[in-house]
Order: C-alpha cells, then sequence, then structure tokens
C-alpha cells in the first residue's frame, strides 16, 4: 500500500469543513497524551459535530482548536461557555471556550475492528479508571516536585 502524507493543517482544514457540513469522521489516533485509554497509532477515532446549544458534560473527551494545534482531551470541569481541558496522560490543563470545541468523540474503534461508544456502560466504565490514572499520576508528580 502507498503511504501518503499530508500536511497537518490541509489535512484538519478538510476534516473542520466536513464536520461543520454534519458529517462524522473517523481518524487514526496520533499522540501520547490520551493514555492509557487511547493508543497512539492503534485506535480510530471517530467524531461527530457538535448539536447547536449542546451542554458539555464532565469526562466528555473533545477535538478542539488550542494555540495554533488540534488537541484531543476531556472536560476537567464546564463553567458556562468555558471549559477545562486535559489529557488522561497530562499533568497540564487547557482552558477554552466552548466556541474552540471542533467535535466530540463518540466511539473508538479498537484495532480488533471492535466500537466502542462512548455512550456506554464499558466506555463510561474505561474512562473513570483513566481519570483515576490521571490523579495518581499528578499526585506522585506533585509529591516529586
Amino acid at each position: 500500500m502507498k503511504r501518503i502524507v499530508i500536511d497537518n493543517n490541509v489535512f484538519f482544514e478538510q476534516l473542520c469543513s466536513r464536520i461543520a457540513e454534519g458529517e462524522s469522521v473517523m481518524l487514526k489516533l496520533r499522540g501520547n497524551s490520551m493514555l492509557p485509554l487511547l493508543r497512539n497509532g492503534k485506535d480510530n477515532l471517530l467524531l461527530a459535530p457538535v448539536p447547536h446549544g449542546y451542554v458539555f458534560e464532565k469526562g466528555e473527551v473533545l477535538l478542539f482548536r488550542y494555540n495554533g494545534s488540534f488537541v484531543l482531551h476531556r472536560v476537567v470541569k464546564s463553567i458556562g461557555d468555558d471549559l477545562l481541558m486535559q489529557g488522561d496522560n497530562c499533568v497540564s490543563q487547557e482552558h477554552i471556550s466552548s466556541r474552540d470545541v471542533v467535535a466530540r468523540l463518540i466511539a473508538v474503534q479498537r484495532p480488533n475492528k471492535k466500537m466502542l461508544s462512548t455512550d456506554g456502560w464499558a466506555w463510561k466504565s474505561l474512562s473513570k479508571g483513566a481519570v483515576l490514572y490521571r490523579w495518581l499520576k499528578n499526585a506522585a508528580y506533585r509529591c516529586l516536585n
């Protein structure tokens, strides 16, 4: 199979365009900020448009614009139009506006092709474990620094 390399800006421009038109988009995850739940180069993410008037919930995973990049992290806190975001494998957090959100994660396709809906009990249980992992990692980081 021939490998095609596309510039990130071109890729995300197309992705944002399709999502803005109401389409859901699947892409392969790149990055380690959401370990251990989401795995670099292994998991495919199904991203969906955010409905008008949608209220973001704590624990939800969103794709958003941040400092000129696109980031996929979890909602830590939602206060009105403002969101506090953090990756499961990160110490730092991002403060964003809901206007920065491009899409929300609705399903993950594992390497065995099994789809895991973010509305299901399995995902919600795994997410709680990932948040606990982050809390323990951050506590250890604070103790050592």
